[in-house]
């Protein structure tokens, strides 16, 4: 971040919910209901809270599609850019 001395500079880690590839459509839409429901909770929030962790976002599976993908794309110029490599 900027105010770190580093401009346009952005690394958070996230976490998300995944079910198996085959998992019926009902299925995942009901978890990620449920798991929406639970996240927007303060009891969660506090608890997430107490380690340090924020709750910047819930979402569909699409959405968190869309981000994966936004990310893959961040990262693969970053690595790409710095020359680093996997040895």
């Amino acid at each position: 971040r900027a105010e770190a001395g580093v401009p346009e500079y952005e690394a958070n880690a996230w976490f998300a919910f995944y079910a198996p590839a085959q998992t019926p459509a009902a299925i995942v839409s009901q978890l990620n209901a449920l798991i929406n429901e639970i996240l927007r909770g303060p009891e969660a929030r506090q608890r997430l809270s107490a380690q340090g962790t924020a709750v910047l976002r819930g979402g569909s599976p699409k959405d968190l599609a869309e981000f994966q993908v936004a990310e893959t794309r961040k990262w693969a110029r970053i690595v790409k850019s710095s020359g680093a490599r996997a040895d």
